[in-house]
């Protein structure tokens, strides 16, 4: 994955019963499943902070990327912020396997933004979460840089 953010934040195998954590020199961030049944759920990353002391900050735009069970559009993302902005996702999904997306997503916020800790975005997934929340949840990769 690091092709696709030379800059990137990798989830570990550290666990937690919240989520899972990803650290990295430069970003931390929890995802977790909500509301999951074999039909639906939401995959959930909120906690982005830096790691360190310089801030994770963006001059527009911001990066995730991750598998999914099903493809996710631009109106499957909810993002909130403080203060709040009109954060505008552009998302692609590409089929790796019969069960598998790639997903890849852009998010405008029209402008610079520094993160607190307190946002939330949360991915709307029409599709199995439940077999294992696992292989969906430590493919998460956020960055501050282009996707090359």
């Amino acid at each position: 994955m690091s092709s696709f953010f030379p800059n990137f934040c990798p989830v570990t195998d550290q666990c937690l019963p919240l989520g899972d954590k990803a650290t990295d020199s430069d970003i931390l961030f929890t995802v977790k499943v909500e509301n999951s049944s074999q039909f639906f759920g939401k995959l959930i990353v909120s906690d982005i902070k830096p790691n360190g002391s310089n801030p994770v900050k963006i001059d527009r735009y911001f990066y995730i990327q991750f598998k999914s069970p099903a493809v996710i559009g631009n109106s499957d993302v909810n993002t909130i912020t403080n203060p709040w902005v009109d954060v505008k996702p552009d998302i692609s999904s590409e089929q790796l396997d019969a069960t598998t997306f790639l997903v890849k997503v852009e998010l405008d916020f029209h402008g610079p933004y520094t993160f607190k800790g307190v946002e939330v975005i949360t991915f709307y997934v029409n599709g199995n979460l439940d077999n294992d929340p696992h292989q969906f949840t430590q493919t998460f990769t956020l960055s501050t840089n282009q996707i090359v």
